[in-house]
């Protein structure tokens, strides 16, 4: 797992029980890099090495080294796993993938509206699942107004109706009829929310400060909330069908228990 910072990242944890599981030895480790050092640390990899994860700021910074990139990675334009393979680099996207599993697995309703906090790699990535689960408007907030236009630009580019939000990170009122909100931000990141109405769901992709989705069960403690662990270890999975097979839609041997293992190693229930 490639990133900065990186000391927070559970990612060793999962993939390693994954791996014990399938009888792999494999290691699987975290090492910080910047975006500006990631071509030469790219070149430095000798034959032993599988694939990488990466994570901000190297999910766009990674475009230039690739041979090959999956058509989602290439749609959400941002790549989170690499695999070394004979010809090359390749990337792929399974945030998109983990995004979807997570909202899936905890049967949350997505409704056709959504508001989006954060204008990031990760928020693409949301963008594209929120259309596959069949939502089609969405209102984008950020801090920067420019990045903020860019996302909106975005989400209208793959079929939603979009607008920006009145404010940085703040809202006055929820569109009428939003039935979920998903923030794409760093867990800590301060956002103003109006009181949270009946029914409302919170996808929090943060899985580290958690502070948003604890300040909207404490508000509504009825309110369904998918927590940032969710996605964080179906994209895993994701990655580790791809490590393994080259493919995230192939399932790994014992898949159940590959699962099991890697919720039982960052205490997800």
């Amino acid at each position: 797992m490639l990133g900065s910072p990186i000391e927070h990242s559970k990612s060793p944890a999962l993939h390693a029980a994954a791996y014990r599981v399938l009888g792999l030895d494999w290691q699987y480790d975290r090492e910080r890099v910047e975006a500006d050092g990631l071509g030469d640390y790219l070149h430095t990899r000798g034959p032993d090495w599988r694939g990488l994860s990466l994570t901000m700021p190297l999910k766009e910074a990674v475009f230039p080294f690739l041979a090959r990139i999956d058509p989602l990675a290439s749609a959400a334009e941002a790549v989170n796993t690499v695999l070394v393979r004979d010809d090359g680099l390749h990337g792929w996207n399974t945030d998109v993938g983990g995004i979807v599993r997570a909202v899936e697995e905890r049967a949350m309703a997505v409704g056709n509206e959504a508001v989006l906090f954060g204008t990031g790699a990760t928020a693409r990535s949301v963008i594209l699942a929120l259309h596959s689960l069949g939502c089609s408007r969405l209102t984008v907030s950020g801090r920067n107004p420019s990045k903020v236009a860019d996302t909106v630009a975005f989400a209208e580019s793959t079929g939603f109706d979009a607008r920006p939000a009145q404010g940085a990170l703040a809202l006055t009122r929820w569109p009428d009829e939003a039935s979920l909100a998903v923030s794409a931000l760093p867990g800590g990141v301060p956002v103003e929310l109006p009181p949270v109405h009946r029914g409302l769901g919170l996808f929090d992709v943060a899985y580290s400060g958690g502070s948003l989705a604890q300040k909207w069960q404490r508000e509504r403690p009825e309110a369904p909330v998918v927590e940032g662990i969710d996605m964080l270890v179906h994209q895993a999975l994701l990655q580790v069908r791809v490590f393994l097979n080259g493919s995230p839609e192939q399932p790994v041997p014992d898949e159940a228990m590959v699962l099991k293992a890697m919720d039982a190693a960052v205490g997800r229930s």
